[in-house]
């Protein structure tokens, strides 16, 4: 994703969390 290096703890914090 592009966003790996900009929101990669936002990303890996919101999509396993609404699963």
């Amino acid at each position: 994703m592009l966003k790996e290096k900009y929101g990669s703890t936002r990303y890996a914090y919101t999509i396993p969390r609404l699963g």
